[in-house]
């Protein structure tokens, strides 16, 4: 499930909130009238802030490293057991404390801070061993409610404090939707952070469960993604989901997602705002 506590790398292929392919493609569908961004209702791209809505992201290239609650039954399982499962597996996997996550937030306020103001950022020594293992974030920025840039990657390739550290930049200085984030935009930001679990193969679509499962869509040479938060936020069922997915990996066939081309997997995030850390 969704769990709320509510640099570097240059030349990788990162998903953020937009949904054409491009070296830094941003965490939002592209569709008209309904933009899904890390949050985001309305019409997409140009450079103006977009309103806020749902965390989400998309690429159009066929590659795995891309800087991009109430659960609907997937099949016979029942909800609640479900989340139950899934929230004890995100523990597990990832058991970031309320102290790691305060951390991990103030390290994306640097990061953006020195990005808005032109300076070079290295991330400091992370307090604990957990933050140093690999892992896969989004960092999305609002300003007055409205999406101001959403980055991340889907894949862990790097250690999670050097992903947060990256993205947050990314996400104030790339998102090909807005311009870049200025110095005396600074203190009106909003701050969201989304850690995610490795990508699963999905066999059958009935196994994605709505308000739980972020889902990566990849057909042919494209590519798109929805954070878990987007479905809810939006108010779709699996199939509206699926079908939104198609349309924001720029897949023009209807319900491409059925095709025996198309490939899905899916992920959950553990999710907190700036306000869960203070």
């Amino acid at each position: 499930m969704i769990q709320r506590g509510r640099g570097r790398g240059r030349g990788r292929l990162r998903h953020s909130c937009a949904g054409r392919p491009a070296m830094a493609v941003a965490a939002l569908l592209i569709l008209a009238p309904v933009c899904i961004a890390a949050s985001c209702k309305g019409q997409g791209g140009g450079r103006a802030a977009a309103p806020a809505g749902a965390g989400e992201a998309s690429a159009a290239a066929p590659r795995e490293q891309e800087k991009a609650t109430a659960a609907e039954p997937g099949g016979a399982t029942d909800p609640g057991t479900a989340a139950a499962g899934e929230e004890a597996a995100m523990k597990e996997k990832f058991g970031l404390t309320h102290e790691e996550k305060k951390w991990l937030m103030g390290l994306a306020k640097d990061a953006v801070k020195a990005a808005a103001s032109g300076k070079e950022f290295t991330p400091p020594d992370p307090p604990t061993a957990n933050l140093r293992e690999k892992g896969a974030a989004f960092v999305t920025l609002k300003k007055g409610g409205n999406l101001r840039g959403c980055i991340g990657h889907i894949v862990a390739r790097v250690p999670l404090f050097e992903c947060v550290a990256e993205v947050a930049r990314s996400a104030a200085l790339e998102d090909p939707r807005f311009s870049p984030v200025t110095a005396a935009e600074y203190g009106s930001l909003h701050f969201e952070i989304s850690v995610l679990t490795p990508p699963q193969d999905v066999k059958d679509p009935a196994e994605i469960v709505v308000g739980t499962d972020g889902v990566l869509l990849s057909y042919g040479f494209n590519q798109g993604v929805f954070l878990p938060q987007v479905p809810t936020e939006q108010g779709w069922d699996r199939e509206e989901y699926l079908d939104h997915l198609c349309f924001k990996a720029g897949v023009m066939k209807e319900k491409c997602w059925k095709d025996p081309k198309a490939k899905l997997r899916k992920f959950q995030a553990i999710v907190w705002e700036q306000e869960d850390v203070r």
